[in-house]
């Protein structure tokens, strides 16, 4: 997967991914795999110098979110990056002002391009046998 942009919690604006290269960033998330996660981060060219992971599916509480802010201004981070699924989870919480961004994710497998074209060719071969016959 590839990050295709970061989302500014407070503002709701949208920045492209490389807009952020050589940023110094505290993750935060609790999904399945976040290992795969800052690995899209990385690839972006943000740098990770805090991790903040939490079992899948885990709510955030006030307490979760102060350790990561914590973190985040102990290591000197210049924004705290989460993904959109946990940006969902905070909204209970009290974020103050420090910077936190919403990374989007465009997940492009090989299936998923298999899946398109074959999908296209299924509609274009519907849309050639519904076309009337000339008439001569």
């Amino acid at each position: 997967s590839v990050i295709s942009g970061l989302r500014h919690l407070a503002t709701g604006e949208v920045y492209e991914a490389h807009e952020f290269a050589g940023w110094n960033t505290a993750l935060m998330c609790a999904i399945g795999n976040p290992h795969a996660f800052a690995d899209d981060i990385l690839q972006a060219g943000i740098n990770i110098i805090s991790e903040n992971f939490f079992r899948d599916h885990h709510d955030f509480t006030q307490q979760d979110f102060d350790l990561v802010l914590k973190a985040a201004r102990d290591t000197g981070a210049d924004a705290i990056v989460t993904t959109e699924k946990d940006a969902a989870r905070l909204e209970c919480v009290e974020l103050g002002d420090f910077p936190i961004y919403a990374a989007r994710l465009k997940i492009e497998s090989e299936d998923e391009v298999r899946l398109k074209s074959l999908l296209l060719r299924m509609v274009s071969e519907a849309g050639r046998k519904k076309q009337p016959a000339s008439q001569s």
